[in-house]
């Protein structure tokens, strides 16, 4: 038997085809067109799940489940995928690319981060509101992906030894530029070295840049999918009708308790990783060993600014 699926097992995504089909026929036998649109979900679920197919196939199968099983037909059908909505989803995904071509999200980050002095809780700071700005704009999984080698390849300078600040400037501007991945093992290494403190810090620096894109993606309409979607509904709803939910009304709502968020974020994250007493540094300079890895973090965030160069 064994031996039996392991042969098979080279074949199980094509058997998965035919399988999953015949595990949600009897939902077809209630003849409905709530039982077929209930198949034809749960079909696009269960190839998405055993990915059969590629993905972006899966996504096409209602442009021939719907009309077939008269759901909807091909031309409603196929009016859902281009949607004014679906366009601005993906013009934000655009914009994510050109922003990491042109190194925007590094410009923004360092400049803000160049006001810190290399303290750690202000850094925090700095990283929490640069990715909320950046993620005003793309989508919150692209402004993650673009600020956390960001956050640790400014971790790592502060770790440094003296002996090492010769290269202080190539080590921000690669790691900078590159993203979080299979290549990047040598992080996990590091991590692996570190103090519990240093750990904590690590810790929150990383942890920052995922809660401050999430919260920043509830500044704009455009930010993240559910916006999107909201947007798309209350229009559908209220088509000669005024909302009143406009670009800068969602921001005027949006914004305030943003930045509570944001505070809240910064914060909490000290309070767990670094322990309550880690709130005086706010208002209290670093001392002894502290001071020191301010002024090497202090020291790589200029010289990676210097690095990039004016503008134009």
């Amino acid at each position: 038997m064994r031996r039996l699926l392991r042969d098979l097992r080279p074949f199980l995504s094509t058997i998965w085809i035919f399988v999953a089909p015949l595990l949600l026929s009897p939902i077809l036998f209630y003849g409905t067109k709530e039982a077929k649109c209930i198949f034809s979900i749960c079909l696009c679920t269960l190839y998405w799940i055993g990915e059969v197919v590629p993905i972006a196939v899966t996504s096409m199968l209602p442009l021939v489940l719907f009309p077939a099983f008269g759901i909807m037909s091909t031309n409603e059908t196929s009016q859902q995928y281009l949607k004014d909505t679906t366009m601005l989803f993906v013009v934000t995904l655009i914009a994510a690319i050109a922003v990491e071509e042109c190194q925007l999200h590094r410009r923004i980050a360092l400049n803000v981060l160049s006001h810190t002095s290399g303290r750690f809780t202000w850094s925090l700071a700095a990283f929490s509101v640069a990715t909320a700005f950046i993620s005003f704009w793309m989508v919150d999984t692209a402004a993650t992906a673009l600020m956390i080698p960001i956050a640790i390849a400014a971790l790592e300078e502060m770790g440094k030894g003296d002996e090492e600040e010769g290269s202080t400037q190539t080590s921000v501007t690669e790691i900078g530029e590159s993203h979080i991945g299979p290549d990047h093992g040598h992080v996990g290494k590091l991590f692996d070295g570190l103090s519990r403190r240093d750990r904590g810090m690590w810790k929150c620096m990383v942890l920052v840049c995922g809660h401050a894109s999430l919260i920043g993606g509830t500044g704009t309409i455009t930010a993240t999918g559910p916006n999107l979607i909201f947007r798309d509904n209350i229009q559908t709803w209220y088509p000669e009708g005024q909302t009143g939910v406009t670009y800068l009304s969602w921001m005027a709502f949006a914004l305030p308790p943003l930045v509570g968020y944001l505070i809240a974020s910064w914060i909490i994250l000290q309070v767990v990783f670094l322990g309550p007493r880690s709130l005086l540094e706010i208002v209290r300079s670093p001392k002894g060993e502290n001071s020191e890895k301010a002024e090497k973090m202090n020291r790589a965030i200029l010289n990676a600014k210097n690095s990039l160069g004016p503008m134009t």
